[in-house]
């Protein structure tokens, strides 16, 4: 574990240096001058469904040129966004102002002027193009009459807690890293069992034997697990002469009712282009053909003088094979199952005093012995039955849930099932990988703007799946990293970053 710690470390320091900035605009001379007289900055945030935006702007005064730094992440992937500016229009009732000099430093970072032309709430649009295709993101924000308004609403836009933790956009881009709200839910107990993955019954096709006889399968195609086509001959069934010869007459019979059908089909159809039988005698014998024909044909296809092919109803794998190659069947057993391999059925059993969570369940998450995880959403879970009794040699409860099948669950398998209940109670979820421990306590990274965040105490009442339940330290309007917090945790033990660093000047 030390030497794992050690590894983050080396890789997040050269991190770091990729992120310092290795040439200025400006002198060297300007590193030792008095930053009492640098002009602070309006910091913006702001949100759409699809991007994030974070932008320095000199205030913003009537009449007066604004130089704006913007940085445009993708929500999807918390990544930049790598598209173009093609306009940014500053409006306030029917007065339109566009910004000047628009200029992509690079990926996700742009630079340009702004000039309003009048004081109060205005409105600032982002067109916005890349190869997915056109975007608009809208931001409010307020112009000041005088400068030192405007330097007064800049000043309140900075982030004044004293250990805020800086990272750059530029670092949290080169990084797996993301922010979010935490979720509010009514989280009641959970149940973590071991359930066993089988095939689902309702979904399994049954072969059977129409004759009595002896199975063949010269081609060796009845063994578990094969993969087999919808229409596929599997083997023969070989009935005895008495069998053979009824087969015999019932195909005949068949036939010769087939033929009986077809003729006094044409005949009624003649008779009614003259208008001579009922429309009611024409669709009794158009039925009556129709049924014969797919007797005959079912009896053609399925028996032959080698006695009963055995074709799959489904495509899917065999399950379960009843009856091997040389055996004796009786007429109407089951002889092989076929899985279609879409939905699996879990099998597990409860403490009695979860029956009534049961009725209540949220969501489900899965976890197999090699570690991988499935959550609620790619499950398509169903909850078939839950037990209302036990039994004298079992006191736990019966479960059995119905899920989307996957090639990583595997019928007849074991994995470990975690149910979600609903509770009485609303508590704060987060996801545990926003979650930093440090001498057994827990802490996440609040967010006070995209490059500051507060490293906050939490209390956590339980963890599950792969989620926390937050019961103080935290407020659902807070956003929070979600994923990355160890690279800001590292970045804390460094010593931290000048809040210049990283970025373009």
């Amino acid at each position: 574990m030390k030497a794992y710690h050690a590894l983050l470390g080396l890789l997040f320091a050269g991190l770091l240096y990729s992120c310092q900035p290795h040439s200025h605009s400006n002198d060297d001379h300007h590193q030792n001058e008095d930053h009492s007289h640098e002009v602070v900055p309006l910091m913006l945030t702001s949100y759409s469904q699809n991007f994030e935006l974070f932008a320095e702007a000199e205030p913003l005064v009537v009449n007066q040129s604004s130089e704006v730094l913007a940085h445009f992440t993708h929500l999807a992937n918390f990544k930049p966004f790598d598209g173009e500016l093609t306009a940014i229009n500053l409006t306030q009732d029917d007065h339109t102002t566009a910004a000047q000099e628009i200029n992509k430093i690079k990926p996700g970072i742009f630079r340009f002027q702004l000039t309003p032309k009048q004081a109060g709430k205005q409105e600032v649009e982002f067109i916005m193009k890349d190869q997915a295709g056109d975007y608009s993101f809208r931001l409010d924000l307020i112009v000041s009459a005088t400068k030192p308004e405007a330097d007064e609403i800049a000043e309140s836009s900075q982030v004044n807690v004293s250990d805020a933790q800086f990272f750059s956009k530029e670092q949290s881009w080169k990084i797996d890293f993301a922010t979010d709200y935490p979720q509010l839910s009514q989280q009641g107990p959970q149940i973590i069992a071991t359930a066993k993955l089988s095939p689902l019954p309702s979904m399994v096709a049954t072969i059977h034997a129409g004759i009595s006889g002896i199975i063949s399968d010269p081609d060796n195609k009845l063994f578990p697990g094969r993969k087999v086509e919808k229409g596929e001959a599997l083997a023969w069934l070989k009935g005895n002469l008495l069998a053979d010869e009824s087969i015999q007459l019932r195909m005949a019979q068949a036939r010769k009712q087939w033929e009986k059908a077809e003729q006094d089909f044409l005949r009624v159809t003649s008779l009614r282009e003259e208008k001579i039988v009922s429309e009611r005698e024409f669709l009794d014998a158009q039925l009556a053909y129709h049924l014969a024909e797919n007797e005959w044909l079912n009896l053609e296809r399925s028996y032959q003088p080698e006695g009963q092919r055995l074709i799959a109803t489904e495509s899917g794998r065999l399950h379960r094979v009843y009856v091997e190659s040389g055996e004796y069947a009786e007429a109407g057993q089951a002889l092989f199952a076929i899985d279609p391999g879409s939905h699996l059925l879990l099998e597990a059993e409860m403490a009695p005093r979860y029956r009534k969570s049961l009725d209540r369940i949220a969501s489900i998450e899965l976890k197999t012995t090699d570690g991988a995880y499935f959550l609620s959403e790619s499950l398509d879970w169903n909850v078939l039955s839950i037990g209302s009794s036990t039994q004298s040699d079992n006191f736990l409860l019966p479960v059995s849930i119905a899920v989307r099948s996957h090639p990583d669950l595997l019928p007849g398998t074991f994995v470990e099932l975690m149910i979600r209940t609903e509770g009485e109670v609303e508590h704060l979820i987060v996801p545990q990988s926003a979650l930093v421990e440090q001498q057994g306590n827990y802490f996440v990274y609040v967010q006070h703007h995209p490059e500051s965040f507060e490293k906050r105490l939490v209390q956590v009442s339980s963890l599950y799946g792969q989620d926390a339940i937050i019961n103080a330290g935290l407020q659902p309007n807070e956003r929070l990293v979600t994923r990355g917090a160890i690279m800001l945790k590292l970045a804390e033990a460094s010593g931290g970053l000048d809040a210049h660093a990283g970025h373009v000047h």
